[in-house]
């Protein structure tokens, strides 16, 4: 679990656009207080929030902590899933904190890319300190066109790589 300090998830949040009916997702390791802060922006502010567990007791767990009718849902998901929402419905960020296993990095990106909404980021939370692993996303980010990469110095506990999603600049997939 990399957990973002208080003054960090503040800053983080800065870059959801206030527009109205918005929408985020999040891929979550469990840290209670980045979803919670995320809940509370999107309650605040009519938003809708996706929130993602690959794994099973986390996702129980969250279950009655975050679903919230018409505002949250809570999914338990698996990383080779196609589609991890609606295809009707689009996302201006996606939060991804949850570890990704190497072998399905890939293919989470090009599941994943669907989901988010033209000019939308996708925001990977990253263990601090591991150059190999920013490297490899970003590599991987860049092979999937995704534009305006770069990492995010607010946090002394993980390593921020932000990227958005362009429409027309190539072939996605």
């Amino acid at each position: 679990m990399k957990n973002l300090e208080p003054n960090a998830i503040e800053q983080l949040l800065t870059i959801i656009p206030d527009h109205p009916a918005n929408s985020l997702m999040e891929f979550s390791d469990g840290d209670e207080a980045f979803s919670t802060a995320i809940k509370n922006v999107c309650k605040e502010r009519a938003y809708k929030y996706q929130l993602n567990f690959v794994d099973e007791e986390l996702y129980k767990k969250s279950q009655p902590l975050f679903a919230e009718e018409g505002l949250c849902s809570v999914k338990l998901i698996k990383w080779g899933q196609r589609r991890y929402a609606s295809m009707a419905l689009q996302y201006y960020v996606v939060f991804v904190s949850a570890t990704v296993p190497d072998e399905k990095k890939e293919e989470f990106l090009s599941n994943v890319l669907h989901h988010i909404k033209t000019s939308g980021h996708i925001v990977l939370l990253l263990p601090k300190n591991d150059r190999k692993i920013v490297d490899d996303w970003w590599v991987l980010l860049e092979e999937k066109l995704f534009v305006s990469i770069s990492t995010l110095d607010v946090s002394d506990n993980c390593e921020i790589l932000i990227a958005r999603r362009m429409h027309g600049w190539g072939k996605f997939g």
